[in-house]
């Protein structure tokens, strides 16, 4: 079906464009042919009405490489990126291109925005979301207004790590890309590999239900991954309004994770544990867009193809100590194939003083799965493996939506966003009770931006939603780790929620600015950890649960105070949570979600110098969690202090060092496993878990070519 919708796409595409510009050509016959005229860029428009406009001298005390560079210092602005569910759907990033979405879903904002030099951009204009053509935007919007340099540019970063404790180094993480344009073309081209090492180690404390001390066990454990990808994109300006955008991108992963114990319980043999997981797998995605003038306004066709596929095990074996006991343990394994192809199109024009666009997305995603289970045999020292079928199976979905938008001012000062549309799913599973669903749901949001006085924004956002289901949740999981498995649930439905969102923009002068956010969220069927007749755990839906936040972000600038040069930059984030424990019926918060968060950070760029340092303090508390037979408090930190220094010219280059958790923050656990369901078991034990992480040294070294 997919290949069909692709075709039809395709062949309407041609045709369209095809009329219009057939129509444009007879208009021309018997005319003198005109003068040709340079073709108007991005850059060439007027900045937008009611825009805060930064430009890269705005900056240059940070010695800025790339419009990301750009953006993190824009006061009072954070960067939001796009929802990466299923599909493309509206507009969520609040980073625009010269006034376009970025539509890859495989490629981090950040990592597209590195790749855009600081000389291609002319201007950055802060917006309110509601007062553009693009329907889904709200709040504070960044549109990077670039110009071609006409020449091959290329940028860098290498990033090295170094834990004096557990964790191996990090050297293998940064960087290349290269981007230019010949004529109307633009392409880019990018090598990268995200990697990462972590490690930790220390007790952990075991306590029968008196309290009494069961077992110490030394923990430790060690975590890597890369992660190599290449990609590149291309443009090509064909004429006045129409364009072509093609993007792709190949990644591999490869994952480990290791967990070694030594267990010295108060009666009985001393043991010790292995645990280990790996994951290898690798994702292409190959995407583009088509926009020309159609009729009166413009029309947009937009295209995803991506792939996942992969192989994940985890291998758990005891060896008591002293004794002769044989080893003993278990494994797992699964394979998963992940696809998803998207077809959309964008019809925008101007109509009854406003902007207008109707939108249509067809989005087809599947999982397969084929999961094992395995038994360690100490007469060959090898796992055995049998399939395992409630971990076996497969997910479709085919997803369409429609969407009619409309923008206008009210007033000067004023602007309307009104959006309604409708979704309808087919979730299919095949497997252990595998069945298949349909579903209907409208959807929509209103937007308004007012800008009563010069330096004061405010909107005030009104959204109906509909959620999306992790495929992974319809098969049954094992966890060797902690012996908490689940079940899967293919009676999962999606769930919806009602959102209202105020955010205020305040400019504080030469002092800074500062953002307020304010949010409140009414959920319908929230997907959480509940429990079935026969006191089996899964993941079900709960049938109303609530989310009220409060989020504000703030860049105070201290020259006005005498420290020339220097920036203080505020985060704090608290968010109060409520559902009904699926087992006791009694309201508690969301498990394991982050309730409260502070980030404070000071930059100092010593004028007259290439020199700049800083430190700060991050700090976030995370809710309890709630299991069938456990629940628990996780405390990763919670508090992390670190300290900076940057030199901004190293031979041409920016290099930094920080030394990150110079406060020693734990890997910290406390958890109640009780024997049997927690509402009516008794303890059957307890564990407090505090590994020490240790100082982390990171290296970065950034340039052009």
């Amino acid at each position: 079906m997919s290949n069909r919708i692709a075709c039809l796409a395709a062949a309407f595409a041609l045709s369209a464009y095809s009329e219009a510009h057939a129509q444009s050509d007879m208009g021309d016959v018997g005319d003198a042919a005109p003068v040709a005229e340079a073709e108007a860029t991005p850059a060439d428009e007027p900045v937008r009405d009611g825009a805060t406009v930064y430009t890269p001298e705005d900056f240059a005390r940070f010695n800025p490489r790339s419009a990301q560079d750009i953006l993190s210092e824009i006061p009072g602005f954070s960067i939001q990126s796009a929802d990466q569910g299923r599909g493309l759907g509206q507009a969520s990033s609040n980073v625009l291109v010269n006034g376009e979405r970025l539509t890859s879903k495989t490629e981090s904002l950040g990592s597209q925005l590195q790749r855009i030099p600081v000389s291609q951009v002319v201007r950055i204009e802060v917006v309110d979301g509601a007062t553009l053509e693009i329907p889904g935007l709200s709040g504070q919007v960044a549109n990077i207004i670039t110009r071609g340099g006409g020449r091959l540019t290329g940028q860098f970063e290498y990033s090295a790590q170094f834990r004096p404790k557990y964790a191996d180094p990090k050297l293998y993480h940064g960087e290349v890309s290269i981007s230019g344009e010949s004529g109307p073309v633009q392409f880019t081209l990018a090598l990268s590999n995200n990697g990462f090492r972590g490690g930790s180690g220390g007790p952990s404390y075991f306590f029968d239900a008196a309290g009494d001390p069961l077992e110490t066990v030394l923990i430790l454990r060690k975590r890597g991954s890369d992660n190599p990808k290449v990609a590149g994109s291309l443009g090509w300006d064909i004429a006045e309004g129409t364009k072509l955008n093609l993007s792709g991108s190949y990644t591999r992963e490869y994952f480990t994770s290791t967990d070694d114990e030594f267990a010295e319980p108060e009666v009985g043999q001393d043991r010790t544990r292995f645990l280990g997981r790996d994951l290898e797998d690798y994702t292409y995605e190959l995407g583009g867009d088509f926009q020309f003038p159609l009729g009166p306004g413009s029309l947009k066709l937009i295209g995803l193809r991506s792939e996942n596929s992969g192989t994940f095990r985890s291998q758990a074996l005891t060896t008591p100590l002293g004794g002769t006991d044989d080893p003993f343990g278990d494994a797992y394994r699964q394979d998963t194939v992940r696809r998803e192809t998207i077809g959309r199109l964008e019809y925008d024009w101007k109509m009854l003083s406003g902007d207008w666009q109707i939108a249509g997305e067809a989005a087809f995603n599947s999982l397969e799965r084929e999961a094992f289970l395995g038994t360690y045999d100490p007469a060959d020292e090898t796992f055995g493996e049998a399939p395992f079928a409630d971990g076996s199976g497969g997910v479709t979905e085919d997803r369409y939506v429609a969407s009619l938008s409309h923008s206008r001012s009210l007033a000067p000062n004023l602007s309307l966003q009104l959006v309604i549309g409708g979704e309808f799913s087919r979730l299919s599973q095949t497997g252990p009770g595998g069945l298949s669903r349909e579903f209907w749901r409208p959807k929509g949001q209103a937007s308004l931006a007012w800008k009563p006085m010069t330096g004061l924004d405010i909107s005030l956002r009104v959204e109906r939603s509909v959620g999306q289901l992790s495929f992974g949740d319809f098969l049954a999981d094992v966890d060797l780790r902690d012996g908490q498995d689940k079940q899967g649930n293919a009676s999962l439905v999606p769930p919806q929620v009602w959102e209202t969102r105020l955010e205020v923009t305040k400019t504080l002068g030469v002092w800074g600015s500062t953002t307020l956010r304010a949010y409140y969220q009414d959920i319908e069927d929230r997907v959480e950890t509940i429990v079935l007749p026969g006191n089996v755990e899964v993941r079900g839906n709960i049938e109303a649960a609530s989310r009220l936040g409060f989020s504000s972000n703030s860049t105070v600038n201290l020259d006005p105070a005498g420290i020339k040069g220097a920036q203080l930059d505020i985060f704090a984030i608290y968010e109060d949570t409520d559902l009904p424990d699926p087992l006791t019926g009694e309201r508690r918060a969301f498990s394991y979600q982050r309730d409260l968060g502070i980030s404070v950070g000071y930059r100092h760029d010593i004028p007259g110098t290439d020199v700049a340092y800083g430190f700060g303090v991050d700090h976030n508390r995370l809710t309890p969690y709630f299991r069938l037979f456990e629940a628990g408090v996780a405390r990763d930190g919670p508090t992390y202090l670190y300290v900076t220094a940057e030199h901004k010219d190293v031979f041409g280059m920016t290099a930094s060092l920080t030394l990150y958790n110079a406060g020693n923050g734990r890997d910290y656990l406390e958890r109640t496993v009780y024997d049997g369901p927690r509402d009516t078991a008794p303890v059957l034990f307890s564990e407090v878990r505090d590994l020490d992480i240790g100082p982390i040294f990171n290296f970065t070294l950034k340039g052009n070519f």
